[in-house]
């Protein structure tokens, strides 16, 4: 609870700092900016405490955390305390402008480094736990003993996957979109030619089955991750230009992350959609669960287009949004709308046409085919819809709603597809299951119009008034 109460104090200092931010104003800045940075050590402090309770650990790594939770702790007290007679901590100038200080930048190596240390120790616990996680899903030992495998590795070694997504997000901020696809290409083709080498232990490789691909596909990541610094310090001509100025800025940090928010949230909503999607299956029979999973593996194929169409027209949108050119932000939206809306209703006919053929791709059992062909031409319903609620979201976030866009993901995967499946597996039949997918995705619709609507309004009346 105190942590809570830290970290909302913190929130609450620094919404205030923003807002503070203006020329007359000096004097309550600087108060709130020792407010913040107070609030910031009591955070550190109750973390540490919260760490070792929740663990319950009594071990030396849990002493030396609360000891360096205090260490923190009284080192930032004493440092602001310091800085009212002087300057070594922050600053604020004759204009109003905050400047931090060379004990500010020591106090951020030291939070870095603690958070990066409980950050690896969380990793071991995942790893640990990894065959728990499919223990819960299914008793099948082969599935819990294989997904356990994969999990350590792909979970130990995913620096690499972090790298790889920054370098193509760098190059997709300044239009590079070829050679950011270029990364993505690296990376699939090494794990394609990869695979049957560990898995099945071709040309002289160790047979390692499901670690064999895990471990492909961390050597995929790293290499495309290597690729992508490469293509950057080549191609992106604000790295290139100004690579000496890289560093570490909270304030522009914390800008990233309040737009960049929905889709962390996105992408970890889909994983527990997922789980909990296997839970409700699962009261019916184990082949529903495969079947669920083959159709996530094949509407990759259909929704895969559209992301990348939605990657590229980011960029341009924000763009020409911050150029004050809306006819072009009109312009681009609608033009990648009509194309998603287009090509996921040609997945719809695909899923329709010839489910069988497409689910014979993974040598199903009699009762999985029979399943999976109701389930895939209910489910191919709602592709375009969908496709116009992905380009709608992003046409929010990159105009600075990304509220409007997180919302209609949650709404899509969990406020709605979630109590609606369960409620209707109440009925005792599988297929109105999947009919969860459209009446979500429905609802989806409606939100997206009306906030796509909202936000391009908002955005004409602000350049209007300007």
């Amino acid at each position: 609870r105190l942590f809570l109460f830290g970290i909302l104090s913190y929130y609450i200092t620094d919404i205030l700092w923003g807002l503070l931010n203006r020329p007359g104003l000096s004097l309550l800045l600087y108060g709130d900016t020792v407010v913040y940075f107070l609030s910031m050590a009591l955070t550190v402090l109750f973390w540490s405490r919260y760490v070792v309770l929740y663990l319950e650990d009594s071990s030396g790594f849990a002493l030396w955390l609360l000891r360096a939770g205090n260490v923190f702790f009284l080192f930032q007290v004493v440092a602001v305390g310091m800085n009212f007679f002087r300057p070594i901590f922050f600053r604020l100038d004759e204009t109003g402008a905050y400047h931090a200080g060379p004990v500010r930048y020591a106090a951020l190596v030291i939070q870095i480094l603690l958070f990066l240390l409980t950050a690896a120790v969380f990793c071991l616990i995942g790893l640990s736990f990894g065959r728990r996680f499919f223990a819960v899903q299914t008793e099948n030992a082969v599935i819990v003993r294989y997904g356990g495998d994969y999990l350590h590795v792909v979970m130990g070694i995913s620096i690499f996957l972090y790298a790889q997504v920054a370098m193509e997000r760098l190059l997709q901020s300044v239009g590079r979109t070829d050679k950011s696809m270029i990364i993505q290409l690296t990376g699939a083709a090494v794990n394609i030619v990869l695979d049957p080498l560990f898995i099945f232990g071709y040309a002289g490789f160790p047979r390692l089955e499901v670690m064999g691909a895990a471990i492909a596909t961390v050597i995929g990541q790293g290499i495309a991750a290597a690729v992508g610094v490469f293509l950057n310090l080549k191609y992106n001509p604000v790295l290139r230009d100004s690579f000496r100025m890289v560093g570490f800025r909270g304030r522009i940090a914390a800008d990233i992350y309040r737009i960049a928010y929905p889709s962390i949230l996105m992408q970890s909503i889909g994983s527990l959609t997922t789980f909990c999607m296997n839970q409700i299956l699962l009261g019916f029979t184990e082949a529903a669960t495969a079947v669920y999973g083959v159709y996530f593996k094949l509407q990759s194929f259909i929704f895969m287009p559209v992301f990348g169409l939605n990657n590229a027209m980011v960029p341009i949108i924000s763009y020409n949004y911050g150029a004050g050119r809306m006819d072009r932000v009109r312009r681009t939206y609608r033009t990648a709308i009509a194309a998603a809306v287009s090509f996921m209703a040609l997945g719809t006919v695909v899923f329709m046409a010839i489910p069988a053929l497409l689910i014979g791709i993974f040598n199903p059992s009699d009762e999985m085919l029979s399943i999976g062909i109701r389930a895939m031409r209910i489910i191919a319903i709602h592709f375009p819809f969908a496709g116009f609620s992905i380009i709608a979201g992003s046409v929010c976030q990159s105009i600075g709603n990304p509220f409007h866009s997180l919302l209609i993901s949650v709404c899509r995967q969990v406020l709605v597809l979630l109590p609606v499946a369960f409620l209707f597996s109440l009925t005792g039949v599988l297929d109105n299951v999947w009919l969860a997918f459209p009446a979500a995705e429905l609802v989806s619709f409606t939100l997206s119009f009306f906030f796509l609507r909202k936000t391009i309004r908002g955005a004409l009346a602000k350049f209007h008034a300007e």
